[in-house]
């Protein structure tokens, strides 16, 4: 988990400058649900990502149950481009969460003129978080591209957890680790598929339609109309393949049926497309494209031996100390 710096001194790194032996370093950034800070494990050495809910937010029914479904989910959930949960806890009365640390930049952040080949890639990836998200019973709820990290060498990560959701009765976990909140919000508004809109449950097809949505984002696709009529426009018609279009459309039919049926038929269509994926790999600052994010990301999400065999990037080098 990852960020943009925040400047400024911190509440909590004022009151609590260390939590369960990882020593806070600074802020990464601030969301509605509290704060995340880099913080170094003083076991290890190495770094993580520490968040935090914000003092005033503390009582918050809604946010308890977010944050708790944040760090319930995550546990579930282990896949090289997924975030990791580390650990978690309360420090004086400060409920806390502990990820890997990604230095990375939000997919928003992505300059918005990427060879489509390297938006397809980057989509393939984030299918294949979503999938393993699905294979282990969860909706994400929330998919949309301030939810996932792209590091420089183009390694992909799902974060922000905190909106999943049992597709079925949880049996590892227990009721108590997903509490609910009547009227709570769920999603952000422009990745959301019409029938939510209406009142429909969320589904393996409503996260099909928010990863459409990504998918138009990463490929420059410009989508029009309401959201019950949804169309699909190509600025440069000549640049992204007809197939791909005809995919981002299915993923963003406005009937749920007519969508592709899970997340991985859209990640196997996106690697038919891509034939031979355009590889990203680490270069030198000086000879990188100015369009490519700058932030670095080396190190995986996962200990897992087997990101190391997964095509088409290769395990990504351990990161210097930040």
């Amino acid at each position: 988990m990852g960020g943009r710096d925040a400047q400024g001194t911190t509440e909590l790194a004022v009151e609590l400058p260390s939590v369960a032996g990882f020593r806070i370093r600074r802020l990464l950034g601030c969301g509605g649900m509290g704060q995340v800070y880099l913080a170094r494990d003083e076991r290890s050495r190495g770094y993580v990502a520490l968040k935090v809910i914000t003092t005033r937010l503390r009582t918050s029914p809604r946010i308890q149950a977010r944050f708790a479904t944040e760090i319930a989910a995550t546990a579930k959930v282990r896949h090289p481009h997924v975030i990791r949960l580390r650990a978690w806890g309360t420090a004086h009365d400060a409920p806390y969460a502990v990820f890997d640390y990604v230095d990375g930049v939000e997919l928003c952040a992505l300059p918005r003129a990427l060879p489509w080949q390297v938006g397809a890639h980057l989509a393939w990836q984030l299918a294949d978080a979503v999938d393993a998200v699905h294979r282990a019973g969860l909706l994400h709820r929330d998919i949309k591209p301030a939810n996932v990290m792209i590091g420089r060498t183009g390694w992909v990560t799902l974060i922000d957890l905190g909106l999943a959701k049992p597709v079925a009765p949880d049996r590892g976990l227990g009721p108590a680790a997903w509490p609910t909140v009547p009227g709570a919000p769920v999603g952000t508004p422009h990745y959301q598929a019409p029938e939510l809109a209406r009142g429909a449950p969320a589904s393996i097809a409503s996260d099909v339609f928010a990863m459409g949505m990504v998918l138009s984002r990463l490929l420059e696709l410009r989508v029009r109309g309401p959201a019950s009529q949804l169309e699909v426009e190509v600025e440069d018609a000549g640049a992204v393949p007809a197939s791909l279009v005809a995919l981002v459309r299915r993923c963003l039919a406005p009937v749920p049926a007519r969508r592709p049926a899970t997340v991985a038929e859209l990640r196997d269509a996106l690697a038919a497309v891509e034939r031979r994926p355009l590889r990203v790999r680490p270069e030198p600052r000086a000879s990188r494209p100015v369009t490519w994010p700058t932030p670095a990301c080396d190190a995986s999400t996962s200990d897992d031996p087997a990101v190391a065999r997964r095509p088409p990037l290769a395990l990504p080098r351990r990161a210097a100390a930040p």
